[in-house]
């Protein structure tokens, strides 16, 4: 990507964008998980992950004003600190410690045998799929907002294009930190209230970023932020503590790989309906679709007493 000058280039460059993703998605919470079950501290996963966006939202603000700052010097310097910071943390995560039935399955039928166990868990188990489908849906969102709507939409209010670095650094930062309270959150709301709060604000949100033209939707963009990462922790700590450590990364990855394609399909489709529509209609008709889709989800849930 920082090297690349052609479209076959860049696609190759996302494709293996995309791979690393899957694999670091079910890989990283199913290590964080684990080591701390292995320690007796499995309980304390939604507060290491709250911690874990407290730190990634410092990262975030930095590379925001950094980033912005080198595209203006030069386009191609924001991918080469990425690169570098890529290499940094590949250093630091050689020095991690797998958790010891990690090293369970070594030969490949081994694996093949597992994999083929946690993809039969995701399918059956009716809690696993309320999650993913829970966690596909609400993920859709932030997934379009992020990577197509953000700065069209931010500059449609009356931003300017060398504020953005600035913006988005105040709304990852407002965001982050608020939503790094998650594990004091949770154990008041418990999980019915939890998923009926992130429904609600989502679908809230959604519509009123389409209704509202003028600056002040910066408080909704930064509440939308606060819900998704609630609802990213939320999900992540149920999920994990619904399946076991030896199907934990698999079904995790499974996850992440069904969402991926679910949103790669609509990006095309979204994308066209913004060129004959617009970025409103598009926002409030996500709105909706989250409301329509997870209110009878979490209607059938709290029926079956889940």
């Amino acid at each position: 990507m920082s090297l690349g000058s052609t479209l076959p280039v860049f696609v190759f460059g996302w494709a293996l964008s995309g791979a690393a993703d899957a694999f670091q998605s079910g890989a990283q919470d199913a290590l964080i998980f684990d080591t701390l079950k292995q320690l007796n501290r499995e309980k304390d996963y939604l507060k290491v992950k709250s911690h874990f966006i407290l730190i990634n939202t410092i990262s975030v603000i930095i590379g925001s004003l950094i980033g912005a700052y080198l595209y203006t010097i030069n386009h191609r310097l924001p991918w080469y600190l990425i690169t570098v910071t890529i290499i940094l943390s590949t250093l630091v995560f050689l020095t991690v410690k797998e958790p010891e039935f990690a090293t369970k399955y070594k030969k490949i039928s081994d694996q093949l045998k597992q994999f083929k166990q946690s993809l039969l868990l995701s399918l059956c188990s009716f809690e696993v799929r309320r999650l993913i489908i829970f966690g596909l849906v609400l993920a859709l969102p932030m997934y379009v907002f992020t990577t197509l709507l953000n700065q069209p939409y931010l500059i449609s209010r009356g931003f300017s294009v060398q504020s953005l670095g600035v913006i988005f650094a105040i709304i990852t930062g407002i965001g982050g930190v608020i939503a790094s309270f998650s594990h004091k959150i949770e154990p008041i709301l418990k999980q019915k209230l939890s998923f009926l709060l992130i429904i609600m604000s989502f679908t809230t949100l959604l519509v009123l970023m389409g209704l509202i033209h003028n600056p002040l939707i910066l408080g909704l963009v930064i509440g939308f932020y606060i819900i998704d990462n609630f609802k990213s922790v939320i999900i992540d700590n149920y999920l994990n503590q619904t399946i076991s450590s030896e199907s934990r990364a698999t079904v995790i990855s499974v996850q992440s790989f069904v969402n991926n394609i679910f949103i790669s399909l609509l990006f095309v489709f979204i994308g066209y309906l913004v060129d004959i529509f617009s970025i409103d209609i598009v926002l409030i008709s996500m709105g909706l679709l989250v409301a329509l889709t997870c209110f009878p989800l979490w209607i059938i849930s709290h029926r079956k007493g889940a």
